[in-house]
């Protein structure tokens, strides 16, 4: 070190070997992510939504609730209407 005082440079030799410690604790703590961790032991696999199915449109969804089969919408949540009721299907005018 060129014309530093004494401590300046015991402190930046400090300084170096703790970012050098943190460095290397860091890497150790990363692990690898393999073939198996993903397609075989399903560890990132999505747990899904249960009960729920996208329809055509991709602006809808439909799903099962207490008055039937029932279309709601992506974007609000809200229903839509009741598509199935009692095992018959529901034309638009809301007729089985």
């Amino acid at each position: 070190m060129l014309f530093l005082p004494k401590n300046t440079r015991f402190m930046m030799r400090k300084l170096f070997y703790l970012l050098a410690f943190c460095v290397g604790l860091n890497s150790m703590a990363q692990t690898s992510v393999t073939f198996d961790d993903v397609f075989r032991s399903r560890a990132f696999s999505a747990k899904g939504v249960y009960g729920l199915r996208s329809m055509e449109d991709g602006l809808h969804y439909s799903r099962q609730t207490s008055e039937g089969i029932e279309k709601f919408d992506f974007a609000t949540g809200e229903s839509q209407g009741v598509l199935v009721a009692d095992g018959a299907a529901i034309d638009a005018a809301g007729a089985a």
